[in-house]
């Protein structure tokens, strides 16, 4: 979907996005495209917070956890956890 910066960061803002500074800086015309992703890979388990946590601090020391909501993660902490899950 292509459309204003701030309709489309209230329309899509609950699914985790990036902040509205970093949105407009990519803006052209202030506008700009939502992506929305389906048909992902469901992990064969939940991962806990504390596996979460620990593979954090390894390959992200210093990097903030949110506590609640989805929040980004490298392509490297994608992957780690994928496998812790399996």
């Amino acid at each position: 979907m292509i459309g204003d910066v701030d309709q489309l960061i209230s329309r899509f803002s609950h699914l985790g996005v990036l902040d509205r500074i970093e949105i407009l800086r990519m803006a052209r015309a202030g506008r700009v495209m939502a992506l929305r992703f389906s048909h992902t890979t469901v992990f064969p388990r939940p991962i806990s917070l504390a596996e979460y946590r620990d593979v954090m601090a390894e390959l992200e020391p210093g990097v903030g956890i949110a506590s609640v909501g989805p929040q980004p993660v490298s392509e490297q902490v994608f992957v780690r956890l994928a496998t812790v899950a399996t």
